[in-house]
């Protein structure tokens, strides 16, 4: 018995070191195409699963091939790289919980996304990209997703199965809609579409009742959204820089509300009375809003004091 669980310790330490040495020999390759040194001891040996890649210019399809067998690795950060596409073996990278390649150049996703189903965090903020694959459906430990700053004018279809989604943040599109599938991320807690052109939203929204912060601010919305009062842990809102003329009484439904921002909405002129009922409010920016009355903001300058922002 004592020899064959010597072979079987033996046997795995033959596996481990052939692994670590198959490691240590992609680093290797690497490094000649990246600004930093890597250290392919942390990297291989001590469980330091994290790479973090600032990539020669002209050395991106060589690096990114040579990162796409490294399928040990649980973080990737290769942000800010000039990166124009990902490569299709990129879906072998299984282990990744963390996902960054923000602002680089890319116009797509390789739809082998979807194989990366232990991700927790995708940051694909300030490319290019016109649309997310479909195959983003399968990633079903996704807790935060940020697409921001990009081109896209819809979003997948089917986001259903991502039902552990808590931060969506897709501002600075063209959206005007949001697919109906995003109903069902009963977890989400952020959502943030400002800077679209969103002229209303949709009566759904008031399923997700999860949601504790939003952003709508610098879309196209001329009425207030009064789906926003069926949000009953909603704790910031931001609906500056819209065209809104007047903000309804039933604003004070929102108890849990701390932060409150219409900054920057030039045609605003009534404000509720019912605000003083909304004791948990910690802050409340008015800047640049020049229609509200002097009236008002008297009262709301005596109602909540350094709370206020109006300059």
């Amino acid at each position: 018995m004592i020899k064959i669980i010597g072979f079987i310790l033996f046997v795995i330490m033959v596996i481990h070191g052939g692994q670590c040495h198959d490691r240590v020999s992609l680093i290797h390759q690497l490094q000649p195409l990246v600004k930093v040194h890597l250290d392919s001891k942390k990297l291989a040996e001590d469980g330091d699963l994290t790479l973090t890649a600032q990539i020669k210019h002209g050395k991106q399809e060589e690096a990114l091939a040579l990162i796409s067998q490294m399928t040990w690795l649980t973080r990737l950060f290769i942000a800010n790289n000039g990166i124009d596409t990902l490569p299709d073996s990129f879906g072998d990278l299984t282990e990744l919980t963390v996902l960054d390649v923000s602002q680089n150049n890319l116009t797509s996703l390789p739809d082998r996304l979807g194989d990366m189903t232990q991700l927790q965090e995708l940051d694909v903020q300030k490319n290019q990209l016109t649309h997310l694959p479909d195959s983003i459906n399968k990633l079903i430990n996704l807790d935060s997703l940020d697409a921001s700053s990009n081109r896209l004018s819809s979003l997948p279809e089917k986001m259903n199965s991502l039902v552990t989604l808590k931060t969506l943040n897709v501002a600075s599109n063209t959206l005007s809609s949001l697919s109906e599938s995003v109903r069902e991320l009963g977890q989400l807690e952020n959502l943030a579409i400002a800077d679209n052109a969103f002229v209303s939203l949709p009566e759904w929204l008031g399923d997700l009742t999860q949601l504790e912060i939003l952003n709508i601010r610098r879309n196209k919305l001329t009425m207030f959204p009064t789906i926003i009062f069926s949000l009953p842990r909603l704790d910031t809102l931001n609906a500056g820089e819209n065209p809104l003329t007047e903000i309804p009484e039933r604003l004070s439904e929102l108890s849990h509300l701390q932060t409150l921002s219409f900054e920057k909405s030039p045609d605003l002129q009534m404000f509720p009375s019912s605000l003083a009922n909304l004791t948990a409010l910690q802050e409340i920016n008015l800047k640049d809003c020049p229609k509200i009355p002097e009236k008002i903001k008297s009262d709301l300058k005596d109602l909540f004091g350094k709370k206020l922002i109006l300059i």
